[in-house]
């Protein structure tokens, strides 16, 4: 009956161990993909203020539009 009841704990901590291991993989994807998605943010918010600041500064209304079409590409 012990032998049973030791076979059940250690299948449990087995079990327990692989989940663990599991979710600390999970955990790191997690993380790198949280990384990029705030470097992406980043650089496009950096992109549409350069965009944004050349058009309000352009000083006719075709280089605005150029500006801007420039951006959209």
């Amino acid at each position: 009956m012990v032998t049973g009841f030791e076979n059940i704990q250690k299948l449990g901590k087995d079990n327990m161990d692989v989940a663990m291991q599991s979710f600390g993989a999970f955990s790191k994807g997690m993380q790198a993909i949280s990384a990029e998605v705030a470097d992406y943010s980043k650089k496009s918010m950096e992109d549409s203020s350069a965009a944004i600041e050349k058009m309000v500064s352009a000083k006719s209304l075709d280089k605005a539009m150029e500006a801007q079409a420039d951006f959209a590409r």
